[in-house]
């Protein structure tokens, strides 16, 4: 509603394609329930696609119910490796995957590990699926996860070398929350796109996040239950879906919004409470917004998996630095790692082979089995992709040591190299300057400015994609290099300054960092987003707004990350807009509360 025509095109396309790969999917999830010669063919065909070697292990299964600490109870599949078990496969820790979208769909995943030798529980999270009690996100998670350890652990099966976790998404955050609980028994974590605090990802710079808080809620909670038939909630969920679903994004006010996008049209006190209560110092986010407080260097070892063009990244780094600071030099402190590839969040085809046979490596190494395959030393603890080299690097820290490029928006939508070092300018001197040299843009909360790509939860519209069709607005500055002579490698984070004027005091900024090619396309790279006035809650990741005058700003903004190299012959450039409809909620410009 938002795009042109070629981009729905595009996302139609895309859908398709995802339609087809689930239905290939589902066909190949039947075959692997019927005869063993069947059974065979596709294990040793899982394991060529997720570069593991052949499976040693035939499986076996049992249902479990396993009791909550408030008497709720939650069922779960417990997944046994069949035939001798070499000295090192005796010695592994129990895998655990918690997840809220019905343990049925992560069979394969189970299999992967158990065929490998590991014991595998999998669970339906509290009121999901096949457990009992109410689901409200996040609330429950600490002490059901806790509760869960502690229920293995009194298993007659259990072979007493602890508990690891693994989980994608919302299943990644459930590990951060068991490592909240400190249980004893937990001697790893590897969450993959999943960070440890809530709120930043909910009100991204301030800005509520409206299609990943709607999209979610559509796919959880509005497309029915497990009695639903699978290849409807795909088709409604990833490739067409409900008119309720575009009009909720585009519903004004919020007030009724969670209606739309529950199964039948009953209110969602989650999405409800969230959007009012918009201040991080809440009473209700108390328990929902930390997991886990990774500064405790006794918390068990981690392996981040992240995603460049995911939402989840910058709180991710922020755990890695968090995590790595807290555990430096203290004596038996457990490893931290991280993972950082070219994948948005629904690129789950791209990223799960290489999770998966991570997670088996890292999972190895906390009980002292090294397997040789780790990516991954002491020294070299983060290894990033680089865009256009088309290679992994290893790095010590993040950002690593770079050199600054600088670089200054000229007349006629230029960005020229910086010609002198810049000098401090006073309040009086900026407001003069803006009055001189300036460009302008008007933007309309009733015709707001797309979001194209980026961090967001639309798997047809997120990650790199062309710009052109809102860099073509006028509610849009670009300011454009050169043809570069010689590459430009980017990684770490982009810093870009602003002097910024409006006619609101209630304004979103957002800026954005593209690579244009020689034919013309414009690809994001990374971008910053905030909405002014700030509140105390607002976390810029290093970045500072300070006021020079009546509506008149300077801003510091950090960009996302980012490990991008500009081509010789390409351009740089800088996109500045105040909307990114529907990825973020419009700005109204009145300050009203959301509901």
């Amino acid at each position: 509603r938002v795009h042109g025509d070629a981009t729905r095109t595009m996302k139609f396309t895309r859908g398709l394609l995802w339609f087809a790969l689930f239905v290939i999917g589902s066909l190949l999830h039947r075959l692997l329930c019927r005869p063993r010669w069947m059974r065979r063919i596709l294990r040793r065909v899982a394991a060529k696609m997720y570069h593991l070697e052949a499976p040693p292990h035939h499986v076996r299964r049992e249902v479990a119910t396993i009791p909550f600490a408030d008497g709720v109870l939650s069922r779960a599949t417990v997944f046994f490796p069949v035939g001798a078990l070499t000295e090192a496969e005796q010695q592994r820790a129990v895998v655990l995957i918690r997840t809220p979208y019905d343990r049925a769909n992560i069979v394969p995943t189970a299999y992967l590990f158990c065929e490998r030798g590991y014991v595998v529980v999998t669970q339906d999270a509290r009121g999901r699926s096949e457990s009992d009690g109410d689901f409200f996100p996040i609330a429950h998670e600490r002490d059901d996860g806790a509760a869960t350890l502690e229920w293995i652990t009194q298993q007659p099966w259990y072979p007493g070398h602890g508990v690891v976790m693994y989980g994608i998404s919302y299943m990644g955050l459930v590990c951060f929350a068991a490592a909240g609980s400190k249980h004893p028994a937990l001697r790893g974590i590897m969450p993959v796109l999943a960070a440890s605090h809530m709120y930043p990802i909910i009100f991204n710079g301030g800005v509520p996040a409206l299609e990943l808080v709607l999209r979610w809620s559509y796919l959880v909670f509005g497309l029915g239950t497990r009695a639903t038939s699978a290849l409807r909630r795909v088709y409604r969920g990833f490739i067409w879906p409900e008119q309720r679903y575009h009009d909720a994004l585009n519903t004004l006010p919020l007030a009724e919004v969670d209606r739309l996008v529950s199964a039948n049209g009953e209110p969602l006190p989650f999405v409800r409470q969230g959007l009012e209560h918009t201040s991080r110092k809440s009473p209700f986010w108390a328990g929902k917004d930390q997991l886990a407080d990774l500064r405790d260097p006794t918390l068990p070892a981690l392996h981040l998996y992240g995603g460049m063009h995911d939402f989840f990244l910058p709180e991710m780094l922020r755990d890695f630095a968090t995590a790595t600071a807290a555990r430096a030099g203290v004596p038996g402190a457990a490893p931290v790692r991280m993972t950082i590839g070219p994948w948005q969040h629904w690129s789950v085809l791209r990223y799960t082979p290489s999770a998966v046979k991570a997670a088996i490596a890292f999972f190895d190494s906390v009980n002292g089995a090294e397997t040789g395959g780790l990516d991954h030393d002491a020294a070299s603890p983060l290894r990033v992709y680089v865009h256009g080299q088309s290679r992994w690097v290893s790095l010590a820290s993040w950002p690593p040591p770079a050199v600054a490029r600088t670089f200054e928006l000229g007349a006629d939508a230029r960005l020229v190299p910086e010609a002198a070092p810049s000098t401090s300018v006073g309040a009086h001197e900026t407001v003069a300057l803006m009055d001189a040299v300036s460009d302008t843009y008007v933007f309309d909360p009733q015709n707001p400015t797309p979001s194209i790509g980026g961090p967001g939860f639309d798997p047809a519209n997120a990650g790199p994609m062309d710009q052109r069709a809102v860099e073509s607005r006028r509610d849009v500055l670009v300011y454009t290099t050169e043809a570069l002579s010689a590459p430009i490698a980017v990684v770490g984070h982009a810093q870009v300054t602003l002097f910024a004027a409006s006619s609101s005091e209630h304004t979103d900024w957002i800026v954005r960092l593209c690579d244009v090619s020689p034919r013309g396309v414009s690809l994001n790279v990374a971008e910053a987003v905030v909405r002014l006035p700030l509140t105390e809650s607002v976390d810029l990741h290093g970045g500072t707004v300070c006021a020079v005058g009546e509506r008149t700003w300077r801003l510091e903004l950090q960009l996302g990350a980012c490990a991008w190299e500009f081509a010789a012959g390409h351009r740089v450039r800088l996109q500045v807009c105040s909307g990114a409809h529907p990825r973020l909620m419009r700005n109204l410009g009145a300050g009203e509360p959301l509901l």
